[in-house]
């Protein structure tokens, strides 16, 4: 090849690199273009997604609610009631005189006869007061012998018993005003400990109804029984290891939050606070099985990346904290119920002793003043001479014989007998045993007859009447005797009685039975407006339910005032009209007043 095409060949090679170069430059601009529009678009699609999405937040959500027209509805044909069995006639066999126990003649149990021996006793004191007594008879009569030899020393004796009988009267006297300073003393001591006490309970009362509140409110906060709040993380994994205990302890929240609704209700004053108490106790009892039921069901659940191990541990232990404190609140309200159920009963025996002190001191003045008068008597039959002596010795024979009355009957009362025919239901008699009077030692009961007690309201007790036809624990066939004139002036309740033939011992006296009375219904009856529990809000400062505007669409806020709980319904007194449209289901969901609401369902 020359130098020419050599050249030419070069040039031409030259051309295709750069040919080739461009080709690449261009192919790679077409390239950038085409990533740069791909871009763009993701983007756009990007942002139109984002604005659809915001568009969706910011639009409102309506809330579905389910609605139920409100009615009055008339009460039942039944009035249902806890009766307490009790034999028809029951009589305490009580010891009259101080005794060691020396032959037990019967069993518990054992039928008896009117006047039978149950029990014999033996007192060695009114054993030796009667033989004495009988010695002071014989002795009497031999003074009466030798009273006219003697009748000059019974001037002075007279006058030395004169003496001693005024000392007696001043010494009666003072312990008589002092056995009755004492008595008032106590009373008005006793007046300023029952209020304390009582007042003591009602600020234990608040502080224990704030301990439940806490509580069953943490209690929530863990298993979200109702509301919205709940620990973070552990909905999904709570109790995952044994689902029954999440059944459990929502059951248990259940129970534990309407005894608190209902102890809400109560007006808790001096006057009630005893039975007001019993129901805190209660209260605090549900709570105790609540909080431990929360604790099994942490003991159930896991721990994930949403709820850490430490999280969880630190729940457990705090639950384990709590259920100390309710125990202790459930305790402390225990040891005050009793307190107060004990009051009246120490106060009672406090009163009884004192009362008893100033009649024993104001029967020794008494006695003393008869023996100043008698001293006198004696004093003055000495100085008119022999025959008025005589028929001082004779006052003494009689005396004495009246003495040993007494002691006989005092002797008496050693052997304790029945007073009626019937079935020994209670014994408490031991050989050696010592028995105090007043002390009871047994009970005879007829049990083949038997009456039911129940106490009922108001409201019930007027459709109850003598006659009507009872079942006892859905069996048993009895019927209403007595409806009693008045309510008892605590727990405003009428007390009412039934009898039963027991002749084949169904029932046990002391027993708790089931009570069904058929009443007929009142023409006249008021009608009560009764609405689902569950459609209705309760707090500690108002009561209250919704109901649905048709017009507007919307759910109005309507405060009421509740009454008595039927199964799943509950009283409106008043804030409620019939006709209204009651909202049912929806209205716990964070409802507000004024709030648009859209109906899925009409029950009937």
């Amino acid at each position: 090849m020359d130098y020419q095409e050599q050249l030419q060949t070069e040039s031409e090679k030259e051309q295709n690199d750069k040919n080739k170069k461009s080709f690449f430059t261009k192919k790679r601009a077409i390239y950038g273009v085409i990533a740069l529009i791909l871009v763009l678009i993701t983007l756009g699609a990007f942002a139109q997604n984002n604005r659809k999405n915001q568009e969706q937040e910011l639009a409102p959500v309506i809330k579905q609610v389910e609605i139920q027209e409100v009615s009055a509805n008339q009460g039942m044909n039944m009035v249902e009631a806890i009766g307490i069995v009790k034999p028809e006639t029951k009589v305490d066999i009580v010891a009259l005189t101080h005794g060691t126990i020396e032959q037990v003649l019967v069993s518990e149990g054992d039928s008896v006869s009117a006047g039978s021996m149950l029990v014999s006793m033996y007192d060695s004191t009114v054993l030796t007061s009667l033989n004495n007594a009988m010695t002071s008879y014989s002795n009497a009569q031999n003074s009466y012998a030798t009273t006219q030899s003697m009748a000059s020393e019974s001037v002075n004796q007279a006058q030395i018993s004169v003496q001693n009988a005024q000392a007696s009267v001043d010494a009666a006297e003072i312990g008589l005003q002092s056995a009755q300073d004492a008595y008032d003393n106590a009373m008005e001591l006793q007046k300023r400990s029952n209020q304390d006490t009582k007042n003591n309970a009602l600020i234990s009362y608040r502080g224990y109804l704030n301990t439940v509140f806490d509580a069953i409110d943490q209690v929530n906060y863990i298993i979200k029984a109702e509301g919205s709040r709940q620990l973070p993380g552990i909905e999904h994994v709570l109790g995952v290891l044994n689902c029954q205990s999440k059944n459990d302890v929502k059951s248990a929240y259940q129970a534990a939050k309407v005894a608190y609704n209902r102890i809400l209700q109560l007006e808790v004053n001096a006057d009630n606070i005893e039975q007001s108490m019993e129901q805190m106790v209660d209260l605090l009892d549900k709570t105790e099985d609540c909080v431990d039921k929360t604790v099994v069901v942490l003991d159930k659940t896991v721990s994930h990346a949403g709820l850490p191990q430490a999280s969880l541990n630190a729940q457990k232990s705090a639950f384990i904290g709590l259920r100390s404190s309710i125990v202790g609140s459930y305790n402390t309200a225990l040891t005050t119920l009793n307190a107060l159920q004990n009051m009246d009963s120490y106060n009672k025996q406090e009163k009884d002793a004192l009362q008893s002190a100033v009649k024993t001191a104001e029967k020794q003045l008494e006695l003393a003043k008869l023996g100043l008068e008698n001293a006198q008597i004696s004093l003055t039959n000495a100085k008119t001479g022999k025959e008025q002596q005589l028929i001082s010795a004779q006052s003494a024979v009689d005396s004495a014989g009246g003495q040993v009355s007494l002691s006989q009957a005092q002797a008496s009362y050693l052997n304790l007998t029945a007073p009626i025919d019937g079935q020994i239901t209670y014994l408490d008699a031991e050989i050696g045993k010592d028995v105090n009077p007043g002390q009871k030692v047994a009970e005879v009961s007829r049990s083949r007859i038997v009456k039911i007690e129940i106490d009922l309201p108001s409201e019930q007790v007027y459709k109850v009447k003598p006659g009507q036809s009872v079942f006892i624990n859905n069996t048993l066939n009895a019927v209403v005797t007595k409806v009693f004139p008045s309510a008892d002036p605590v727990t405003k309740k009428v007390r009412v009685e039934i009898i039963f033939d027991n002749a084949n011992q169904d029932l046990i006296a002391e027993t708790f039975v089931d009570v069904i009375i058929m009443v007929d219904e009142i023409e006249e009856a008021v009608q009560k407006i009764y609405v689902p529990l569950k459609a209705i809000s309760m707090s500690q400062t108002e009561n209250f339910v919704f109901v649905y505007n048709a017009e507007s669409k919307t759910a109005v806020k309507k405060a009421v005032e509740i009454g008595e709980v039927k199964e799943n319904l509950i009283e409106i007194v008043s804030g409620l009209e019939k006709g209204e449209q009651l909202i049912v289901e929806g209205a716990k969901n964070g409802l507000e007043d004024g709030e648009d609401v859209e109906i899925i369902k009409e029950l009937n």
